[in-house]
């Protein structure tokens, strides 16, 4: 799925495969031999009472500000989204969500990867990896918007 967006809307990005599952952060920082601020993590937080989305992208070696994104998003008591509430709403798995590819769930960019020539983050599955600018997020996400959520 994540590879035919690649395709057909032309995205300067890379899917990078990998021999091995890579199910964590941490370790795909490991696989790529790169410091953890390199790597994004693409987290779905799932508003419990209406069960609203937003996908949050940020480096790996910082920590959410959970009342950031809420204030950001409008969205009250946000918790990570279960792996069943994860492929439903954004069709991947819960580790492997991508930053781009996802319909329906405005994504909430942290401002410091806008510094970053080139982040790592999920690919989809378990075993790619995209390699892509932040612009391209800003262009080919699904409603982008940069903010302060570390």
């Amino acid at each position: 799925m994540l590879e035919q967006f690649l395709k057909a809307n032309k995205v300067d990005a890379q899917l990078l495969e990998s021999p091995t599952e890579i199910r964590a952060v941490e370790k795909l920082a490991k696989h790529l031999g790169l410091p953890l601020s390199a790597v994004a993590k693409c987290v779905l937080f799932v508003e419990e009472k209406r069960l609203e989305a937003v996908l949050a992208l940020f480096e790996s070696s910082k920590q959410i500000d959970l009342p950031k994104l809420e204030n950001a998003s409008g969205l009250r008591s946000l918790r990570p989204a279960l792996p069943q509430e994860a492929l439903e709403m954004a069709g991947y798995p819960v580790e492997s969500i991508p930053p781009i590819s996802v319909y329906g769930i405005k994504t909430f960019l942290s401002k410091s990867l806008l510094e970053k020539k080139e982040i790592f983050c999920p690919g989809g599955d378990y075993q790619h990896i995209l390699k892509i600018p932040p612009a391209q997020i800003q262009e080919f996400g699904f409603e982008v918007e940069a903010v302060e959520i570390i």
